[in-house]
């Protein structure tokens, strides 16, 4: 997606979308990290045109982070903190705010979370602040 014109990868987004939704949701670990990373490189490339479809992937995010928890899943968690940051940058403001108390407390109770120091999720949160 890394060049990609907004007008070509919009083209393909439905398709696009549910594609990458099944592996985020049915995959196995390395399948549901680069699916979450193609889906914030697609939403970038297409940004405050992928508006009317941010909760909807937002709430996908938030619900894989609540359903991997384990200490197998911290890249994919790290992965997600990511996505969640580019996707939340690329979309309108007014469709982000709704979102944003929820967003910053799910970061918050991660950061709290007795992270260990080889926990990728620390730098991903660090850049994502």
């Amino acid at each position: 997606m890394d060049g990609a014109s907004s007008e070509l990868v919009e083209q393909h987004m439905n398709t696009l979308s549910t594609t990458l939704g099944v592996l985020i949701t049915g995959g196995i670990s390395i399948q549901k990290e680069n699916g979450v990373t193609a889906l914030a490189s697609s939403i970038v490339a297409i940004k405050e045109n992928f508006d009317p479809h941010f909760v909807e992937v937002i709430n996908l995010l938030f619900t894989q982070l609540e359903s991997n928890p384990g200490k197998e899943y911290r890249q994919l968690r790290a992965q997600i903190v990511e996505a969640i940051t580019l996707i939340s940058s690329a979309v309108s403001a007014e469709v982000f705010a709704p979102l944003s108390d929820k967003i910053i407390t799910s970061m918050i109770a991660i950061q709290q979370s007795n992270l260990e120091a080889s926990d990728p999720q620390r730098s991903y949160l660090l850049s994502a602040w």
